[in-house]
């Protein structure tokens, strides 16, 4: 019977030793006061090797750095009192490997009792997180350095906004006071050199205007708010009502619905989606459709429900070999001579679209109309809830504004 146990026991020892050493984190076990009493094999190897014997009977707590912070503090007391038997986790620490080897490390501990009750040890699991600090820094390094891009960003904007600008305004501004005052004494040529200067000085303006707006995405800040895109639509629908009458144009909307966004960055994203299927139409009558739809990610919670958006209309379309251009910025599939513009409006979509957490994609066939498909979150994460977004004068790439002579 004796040796039954006995057998039993030692088969025991052997599945418990199988499984610790299969661990590939140090396992430690220690006594109530803090003594070693057993170590797996991932413990004496990120000791540089050496035998378990070794380490039997020694303080646990030597193989900690001592920094005197709050966590040592709490595992000196867990480990050589254990005056209580809750266990615990994730404790950082710093793990000596050496004399002068360190690694970081979080400590969890597990008190196990007797059959009354009382605490008779702690089995102490040691996650060596080196390469999870390594990756931190350099996550904190590239963070830094995305504040610093952001800040140099603002002070870029500040600048575009009034430095770069006035001395265009001035180009423009004498070029005016030459033709009106001058005007009569200039030959044809002189004129036409004159008002190739304002055009060009007229499209530079409205170039730093889209980049500016552009930055402004990321880089000025409003909280998202409860967002009704019916009411974005209409107003936006307000805003270009020139345009629509002037095209003759039939804007087809289906109940939309109600989001977390910020409002001016979803006024801007319509406006400019809205205004691009005005712009690129072809001869026939323009008729746009926009309609939105709910799409599960996993689950059917509200957090995780998206609203899919389309702006579909009938005109001209564009070739799909152009798809990894369509939304970068300052480019153009047709040249300034047949459509107004600078290129900004779906790069300032897709910023939009991004700072939300959504995408945007475009499907098309030549000659028969472009299809943009906006998806959304329904409600943004609450740590997101006060995202960044436009502030300031909502510039619009395609608004009612004087054409710009294409002549250079």
């Amino acid at each position: 019977m004796e040796r039954m146990e006995n057998d039993m026991m030692e088969r025991s020892n052997r599945y418990f030793e199988a499984i610790v050493n299969s661990i590939n984190d140090p396992v430690i076990i220690v006594s109530p006061k803090g003594n070693i009493q057993y170590v797996n094999k991932a413990t004496l190897s990120i000791m540089g090797g050496g035998k378990q014997e070794l380490l039997l009977g020694l303080p646990v707590n030597r193989f900690f750095d001592p920094s005197g912070d709050s966590a040592h503090a709490i595992l000196d007391f867990r480990l050589q009192e254990l005056r209580k038997t809750e266990d615990f986790h994730n404790i950082e620490v710093l793990f000596k490997t050496s004399e002068d080897g360190r690694v970081p490390a979080l400590l969890s501990g597990s008190v196990f009792q007797d059959e009354e009750g009382h605490p008779i040890g702690t089995v102490l699991l040691v996650r060596n997180i080196t390469e999870q600090k390594r990756m931190e820094e350099q996550l904190n390094g590239y963070m830094q350095r995305l504040e610093q891009s952001n800040s140099q960003l603002q002070e870029f904007a500040a600048v575009a906004s009034h430095d770069l600008q006035e001395p265009l305004r001035k180009i423009k501004a004498f070029g005016d006071l030459l033709i009106s005052k001058h005007g009569k004494v200039f030959n044809e040529e002189a004129m036409d050199f004159l008002e190739r200067m304002r055009n060009a000085a007229e499209r530079m303006q409205v170039l730093m205007e889209s980049l500016l707006t552009y930055s402004r995405v990321t880089t000025k800040a409003e909280p998202f708010t409860t967002v009704d895109l019916n009411k974005v639509v209409r107003n936006v629908m307000n805003d270009l009502e020139w345009r629509i009458r002037q095209t003759d144009a039939e804007i087809r909307v289906k109940e939309l619905l109600t989001i977390e966004a910020e409002p001016n960055q979803m006024h801007q994203l319509f406006q400019n989606l809205l205004g691009n299927a005005l712009k690129f139409h072809s001869d026939r009558k323009p008729i746009v459709k926009i309609s939105c739809r709910t799409r599960s990610r996993t689950r059917g919670s509200l957090a995780n429900d998206l609203c899919k958006i389309c702006v579909e209309d009938n005109g001209i379309g564009f070739d799909e070999k152009y798809l990894d251009r369509l939304f970068a910025p300052f480019q153009r599939l047709h040249g300034r001579n047949e459509y107004e513009g600078t290129g900004m409006g779906l790069a300032i979509c897709n910023r939009i679209v991004e700072r939300h957490g959504g995408s945007i994609e475009a499907s098309s066939t030549p000659g028969t109309g472009a299809r943009f498909t906006v998806t959304l979150p329904l409600r943004q994460k609450r740590e997101d809830f006060g995202g960044k977004a436009i502030t300031g004068s909502q510039l619009s790439l395609y608004e009612n504004r004087k054409e710009v002579n294409s002549k250079q």
